[in-house]
């Protein structure tokens, strides 16, 4: 019986001992709900207005600085500051320059003081990290101007301007605009070619009246020879022997045959001496004519009664 009773009053004081822990976990919680609670009534109505003015000041500097940048762009935002260039394609681009510019170009004498026929091919260019190449023609234009027309060293005046796609995405660094190199104008070879008015003439006849050339300098001697040995035509060793005779206006040929006649001019200051091809000269016998005889009495005897 004592055993019962024992056991029924640890059983009561076991019930008394878990009831009021959920009773005071409850009040913790529902008063720390509430401190929480009226902290965030608190605290939320301020934050709220502060960030509710300071966004709406914020957007009010926004959209004045929008529309003063959008009036003075017309229409495209520049938000630049005093003095300084727009925000225009040309920041954008990359700024490049030669990685070695050519230092010299040649070509032949024509009279001019253009040198833009003379390509520089595709040179290298660098934005200071990258390496590549642009091509004349494709990607730039290089105007070439020589100080002088005649033949000899000179100094080129070389004007380099970006096209097509590389003037999109590139610009050249300043002084790599316009720069000079050394330049050579070499002599040029005339085309000099010699004509016959007739292509056969007699043994006597004088030869320079039928000669006629074409092609060379205004300030180039012009010398004819002719010769019976067409191999040896030009051979300057026998120019002016008995072998390739020299043509002036006393030179008749004394023997019929084939011979070949050519020109040459001399070297001039922007010209080589150069000599034309030959030309095919037949020179036959002379026709000579029978005398005719008359009799004392007037009459001649080589007709026939």
């Amino acid at each position: 019986m004592k055993k019962r009773i024992l056991s029924v009053l640890m059983a009561l004081a076991l019930c008394l001992t878990l009831l009021p822990a959920p009773a005071w976990a409850a009040e913790d919680t529902l008063e720390g709900g509430t401190i929480v609670q009226e902290e965030q009534e608190e605290t939320t109505p301020a934050t709220s207005e502060q960030a509710v003015e300071d966004t709406t000041e914020g957007g009010t500097i926004v959209q004045e600085e929008q529309e003063e940048a959008t009036t003075e762009g017309n229409g495209q935002s520049t938000n630049t500051g005093e003095g300084e260039q727009s925000n225009s394609e040309t920041n954008t681009l990359t700024e490049i320059w030669f990685v070695r510019k050519p230092d010299s170009i040649g070509r032949s004498y024509d009279g001019t003081t253009d040198g833009s026929m003379v390509s520089f091919g595709t040179p290298q260019f660098t934005d200071g990290t990258n390496t590549f190449e642009l091509t004349e023609g494709t990607d730039f234009t290089a105007k070439k101007a020589f100080d002088s027309a005649d033949a000899g060293n000179h100094t080129v005046t070389v004007e380099v301007t970006l096209i097509g796609e590389a003037a999109a995405k590139y610009k050249l660094k300043a002084g790599e605009e316009t720069f000079t190199i050394s330049g050579t104008i070499n002599k040029a070879y005339p085309n000099l070619t010699v004509s016959l008015s007739e292509t056969t003439c007699t043994v006597g006849e004088k030869l320079l009246p039928l000669l006629s050339v074409s092609g060379a300098p205004e300030d180039a001697a012009v010398t004819y020879y002719y010769t019976q040995y067409q191999t040896l035509a030009g051979n300057s060793e026998y120019e002016g022997s008995d072998v390739i005779p020299a043509i002036d206006e006393n030179t008749a040929i004394s023997e019929p045959g084939t011979y070949y006649v050519y020109a040459k001019s001399s070297e001039t200051k922007n010209y080589n001496e150069e000599r034309s091809d030959t030309v095919e000269l037949t020179v036959n016998k002379a026709v000579v004519k029978a005398a005719s005889v008359t009799k004392a009495d007037g009459t001649n005897p080589s007709r026939r009664r």
